[in-house]
């Protein structure tokens, strides 16, 4: 009776060591909305460039996005497949894993963060804006404005190397529209070009020939219609200068995230030449936390947390300004 315990339970013991040992938790995609990509955020005054991009739609390290109970969220390899074998869209200028590519394992060019350095996708419809095609305006659709068109179901996979997870979405196109999804639409509540006037937007300089470490002084300014400068007289000192615009300001609704863009340009023939700046974004009103999140296509997502008294001003150092939320 004795040994026959004995073995029993020696036996209990190795398959429980087996199971613990062996056992691994899936990442768990939450849930994502469907995706409308507009055109009306990149064109350019009256110009329609019919570009379909929607930057930062959704950001695929957010909790609400994905968890996994084992795997940090910037740890999780992202992908996605169409729903047929045609190329009709990138996500951060990728495409598509092919019939026999693993999500589990996909190709470092189809992997959509760029291994944990880029959370925030970006969708562009390349079957209506090709980049072969650039520079813009891209082909007319010929779809009448504010209709919704351009369907692409989509499975998105998101792995931690050994178990994935997937989800179908939609990807929608809206012809002179601007970006959303389906929980949410954005409209655009600014838009400053700058083509007759400098829309109420001032030049402030600022000039510290003393300040430590690095001295600063102040930028040239200039207006020419469609936009404002900002200059370098050399480039071998530090200068600084803005265009900073109270006109219109944005009263803060609560619960709502603001997105503004910028175009910048500069009169200099390579990237080495060009001076670095910086594009700001304050609030007026009571104290508030404020965190201005980058992305690579110069688009800045604003997140506040105050009363609704608040309100946004802008410091502008480019040719045009449109909020959206």
């Amino acid at each position: 009776m004795k040994k026959g315990l004995i073995l029993t339970l020696m036996v209990a013991a190795i398959a429980f060591v087996g199971v613990k040992q062996g056992y691994a938790f899936a990442p768990e995609i939450g849930n994502i909305p469907n995706i409308i990509v507009g055109d009306a955020e990149d064109n350019v005054g009256t110009v329609d460039n019919n570009f379909f991009r929607f930057s930062s739609a959704i950001n695929l390290a957010d909790a609400s996005t994905v968890s996994d109970a084992d795997t940090s969220n910037i740890l999780l390899l992202w992908s996605f497949m169409e729903a047929d074998t045609s190329t009709s869209l990138t996500i951060n200028g990728k495409n598509q894993l092919a019939g026999a590519e693993d999500p589990n394992a996909p190709p470092v060019g189809k992997e959509l963060t760029s291994a944990g350095t880029e959370f925030w996708a970006t969708f562009r419809l390349t079957a209506l804006s090709n980049p072969l095609d650039e520079p813009a305006p891209f082909p007319n659709p010929g779809e009448t404005s504010g209709t919704v068109f351009f369907n692409r179901i989509i499975t998105l996979f998101a792995s931690d190397g050994t178990n994935n997870d997937s989800k179908d979405i939609i990807v929608y196109a809206i012809e002179n529209g601007f970006d959303g999804t389906s929980a949410s639409q954005a409209t655009q509540v600014l838009s400053h070009n700058f083509d007759a006037t400098t829309e109420g937007a001032s030049a402030l300089v600022f000039d510290a020939p003393t300040a430590v470490p690095n001295p600063f002084s102040g930028a040239t300014t200039s207006y020419s219609g469609g936009r404002l400068g900002l200059g370098a007289p050399n480039n071998t000192s530090n200068y600084f200068g803005s265009w900073n615009s109270t006109a219109g300001e944005i009263p803060y609704t609560a619960n709502k995230l603001y997105r503004a863009r910028w175009e910048v340009t500069t009169d200099q023939a390579t990237a080495a030449s060009a001076s670095t700046h910086k594009r700001l974004t304050s609030t007026r009103g009571a104290s508030s936390s404020t965190r201005v999140e980058p992305t690579p296509t110069s688009r800045r997502s604003v997140r506040r947390r105050e009363p609704t008294t608040s309100t946004i001003s802008r410091q502008l150092t480019s040719r045009r300004c449109r909020a959206t939320v």
